[in-house]
C-alpha cells in the first residue's frame, strides 16, 4: 500500500505541460467536405450480450429483481421459486415448467404484432442469508440480454435493453456500448459513433433510421476523432465532437512548429511573436494542448500510456476537441474544453473517474517508454502503465490518497509494487505507477482509498484486464 498526502490547488493545469520526445517525419493532407445525409437506414444485427453491465455513471441499472414474474414490457411470464431453484414459464400464457438452478440465459416467446418471437433473458441467482434450516434462499433477478449491433463506417456499438421491455428507445431507458465492452452509456436520440453524429428517427428490431452528420472534414481528423471516441467509449466515457475553431488553432500551432523546425525534444507549449508563423490563436493552442512529433494515431496511443497527458482524454465532462491538420507530421490536440460541474451533488458521473475503469479490457501494460514531462514519479524506473483517478472538482480537497494493486491469478492474489504519482500539477488527477510492466492477458484489481475534508475514508475499486 502506497500513501501520499496532497492538497488541492485551484486553477492548476494538468495533462498539458511538456511533450513526449519523438522525432518528426513527413505527413500528407487529404481535405474533404462531406455533406450531411438525411434518412440513412442501417441494418441491425441481433446479438446476445454478456450479462454484465459496468458504467462510470450512477444512473444506469440493468438487472431487475424478479417479483412473482419475469416482466418484459407489458408481458408477465410466470415463475415459481423453490429451494432448489426457479421454475420459469416459456411464454406469458403458460405455466412454469422450466427449472433453473443457477444463472443462465433462456429464450422466452412473447407476442409481437400478432405473432411470437423469442427473446433472450438472463436469469441469475444472488445468494442471500441462510434460512432457518441452514439452506441458502437466493434472490433472483433478470435482464433482457438480446441486443442489436449498429455499425457505422466500420465502428460497431451494441444497443442494450436496460429497461427490459423488449424494445429500444432514445428516451433514457436504454443504453449502448462499444461492441465487446461492458461499459455502458445512455442511449439518446443524438448519438456519436466514431466520427459520425446520428440523429435517430426510428429503431425497430431490424433497422435504425437516422440523419447522419460527418463531424470531421479531413481524413486525418476523422481517424483521430474515431480513435479518441473509441478509447473513451471503451472506458465508459461519452464520445466527443470536433470543434473547428479549436482545430484551426491547433493547426496554426503545428505549422508554427514546423516553420521553426521543432525537433520534438524541446518545449512546444508557447510561441514567440518574433518568430515566423506566430499567431495569438496558435499560442493559445500551444498552452493548452498535448503535442507530439508523430501522427495523431501514434500520439493518442502514447498519451493513453502516460499519466498527465492521459488526463484530458479521460474527463467525462469533455465535450469537444481540437485536432490539427496540415502538411506536417506534428500532432496538436486540444482536450481542454471539459467543464466539471459547479454543483458537487451532480449524480450523473461517478466521482472519481477511474482509468482503467471497473470491467474494462485491453489496458496497455507499460508506461510509454519515450518519456513524459513532468515524470509522474521521481523514480523513473517504475515503468508499468499508470492507473489514474480523476476527481470531478479542483476545490473538493483530497487527503491521504493511497492505493493497492494486485494480480488475480486463479486462486492467487499477488501484490504488485506501485508508487503514488506525485501531484506536481494539482491533485484533481491522482493515481499509481506500477513498478514493472503489467502481465499481458491478465486480470488485476486496484483499490484506492482517500479522504475528503472531514468525510469518512472512501474507497474506489476496479477490476480490469490487460491487453
Amino acid at each position: 500500500m502506497q500513501r501520499s498526502r496532497s492538497a488541492w490547488r485551484a486553477g492548476a493545469t494538468w495533462a498539458l505541460l511538456g511533450a513526449l520526445a519523438i522525432g518528426p517525419a513527413a505527413h500528407a493532407e487529404n481535405d474533404v467536405e462531406p455533406p450531411a445525409t438525411a434518412g440513412v437506414e442501417f441494418a441491425l444485427e441481433r446479438v446476445t450480450l454478456e450479462p454484465v453491465i459496468a458504467s462510470q455513471r450512477t444512473d444506469l441499472t440493468w438487472f431487475r429483481p424478479i417479483d412473482g414474474a419475469l416482466v418484459i414490457g407489458p408481458h408477465r411470464v410466470a415463475v415459481k421459486p423453490t429451494k432448489k431453484g426457479l421454475v420459469v414459464a416459456t411464454a406469458p400464457s403458460r405455466e412454469p415448467s422450466r427449472r433453473i438452478s443457477e444463472s443462465t440465459t433462456i429464450e422466452i416467446a412473447i407476442p409481437d404484432d400478432h405473432a411470437r418471437r423469442k427473446i433472450s433473458v438472463h436469469v441469475r441467482a444472488e445468494p442471500n442469508a441462510t434460512d432457518g434450516d441452514g439452506e441458502s434462499a437466493p434472490t433472483w433477478s433478470m435482464a433482457v440480454v438480446e441486443g442489436r449491433r449498429l455499425t457505422v463506417k466500420g465502428v460497431s456499438v451494441d444497443l442494450v435493453d436496460l429497461d427490459s421491455n423488449g424494445r429500444f428507445s432514445t428516451t433514457g431507458g436504454d443504453g449502448y456500448r462499444a461492441a465487446g465492452s461492458t461499459l455502458t452509456l445512455p442511449l439518446t436520440a443524438s448519438l456519436i459513433v466514431g466520427a459520425e453524429r446520428l440523429t435517430i428517427r426510428h429503431i425497430d428490431d431490424e433497422r435504425l433510421v437516422a440523419e447522419v452528420e460527418a463531424l470531421a472534414t479531413n481524413d486525418d481528423q476523422r481517424r483521430a476523432l474515431k480513435k479518441i471516441n473509441g478509447l473513451r467509449m471503451r472506458a465508459g466515457l461519452p464520445p466527443v465532437t470536433l470543434d473547428r475553431e479549436l482545430s484551426a488553432a491547433c493547426t496554426a500551432h503545428a505549422l508554427y512548429l514546423k516553420t521553426n523546425h521543432w525537433s520534438g525534444y524541446s518545449n512546444p507549449h508557447d510561441e514567440s511573436e518574433k518568430r515566423p508563423g506566430y499567431s495569438p490563436e496558435g499560442q493559445a493552442a500551444a498552452r493548452k494542448s498535448v503535442i507530439m512529433a508523430e501522427s495523431h494515431s501514434h500520439s493518442i496511443d502514447a498519451y493513453m500510456a502516460t499519466f498527465y497527458h492521459r488526463g484530458g482524454f479521460t474527463d467525462p465532462f469533455l465535450l469537444r476537441v481540437g485536432i490539427s491538420t496540415g502538411t506536417v507530421r506534428i500532432s496538436v490536440i486540444d482536450v481542454s474544453s471539459a467543464s466539471p460541474p459547479r454543483d458537487e451533488r451532480d449524480p450523473v458521473w461517478k466521482d472519481p473517474i477511474l482509468f482503467p475503469a471497473d470491467g474494462s479490457v485491453g489496458f496497455e501494460t507499460r508506461f510509454c517508454g519515450r518519456g513524459e514531462v513532468p515524470e509522474p514519479t521521481s523514480t523513473p524506473q517504475y515503468r508499468g502503465n499508470p492507473l489514474t483517478v480523476l476527481f470531478a472538482r479542483w476545490d473538493h480537497g483530497v487527503i491521504d490518497f493511497s492505493g493497492e494493486l494486485v494480480l488475480l491469478d486463479g486462486d492467487k492474489v499477488i501484490p504488485v509494487p506501485t508508487l503514488v504519482a506525485e501531484a506536481q500539477q494539482g491533485s484533481r488527477l491522482l493515481g499509481l505507477v506500477p513498478k514493472w510492466p503489467l502481465r499481458s492477458g491478465a486480470t488485476y484489481r486496484v483499490t484506492y482509498q482517500f479522504g475528503r475534508y472531514e468525510e469518512p475514508t472512501q474507497t474506489a475499486t476496479a477490476t480490469f484486464h490487460t491487453r
